[in-house]
């Protein structure tokens, strides 16, 4: 089952997305302020040992400026300056739950609520680890368009935000996908949008 994570889902969430992603030092503050925003929405899943085992986070875009994807190209900047847009920060799933769906049920679940705040389209980027254990395959199967690609991007974020990058074992030199799409042209069912799914 899908959730909105609380306060206390903090710390397990940490280390799901320290496991993942790298440490991130600012992980815990971080993870507090969007749980704690209405413009964010942070979703996850357990397994049947009650261990976090994916998780996702939508924001509304309300101060990102889309020169902040200029790395990525004038395609990236153009879908990055429509207004009313989703920004998925964060959609990662356990490598044993892979290919489970948990994925698509995470972002059908955003879908109710980026539609309630009068969202028109959603982008977000893949990080490209050097290995096939990325989001490029689930944005591409959901309908998004690869719209640029930087290895810029991740490198000034890892700066701005101390994380420690665990394939570069430092700052960030992996390579990032921008994808976008309008929220018609995701490749979800109906039945996905269910507020239980």
């Amino acid at each position: 089952m899908i959730v909105s994570a609380s306060h206390e889902d903090i710390p397990e969430i940490c280390f799901f997305m320290d496991s993942v992603f790298g440490e991130n030092p600012k992980g815990a503050e971080t993870f507090s302020k969007w749980i704690s925003s209405e413009n964010f929405l942070v979703l996850l899943t357990r397994d049947s040992k009650n261990q976090i085992c994916g998780i996702g986070t939508v924001c509304l875009k309300t101060t990102s400026s889309p020169e902040n994807y200029r790395s990525f190209g004038e395609k990236a900047v153009a879908f990055s300056s429509q207004p009313m847009l989703g920004i998925c920060l964060n959609l990662a799933v356990a490598l044993e739950h892979r290919g489970k769906g948990l994925g698509q049920q995470i972002t059908s679940r955003m879908m109710p609520w980026l539609l309630e705040k009068g969202c028109t389209g959603l982008y977000g980027m893949s990080w490209q680890k050097g290995s096939s254990e990325n989001s490029a395959p689930l944005f591409e199967k959901l309908g998004f368009k690869n719209l640029g690609e930087s290895t810029e991007f991740l490198r000034e974020q890892s700066r701005l935000q101390g994380f420690t990058c665990k394939v570069c074992a430092g700052e960030c030199q992996c390579r990032s996908i921008f994808y976008g799409c309008t929220i018609g042209e995701l490749n979800l069912k109906a039945r996905d949008f269910a507020q239980d799914a």
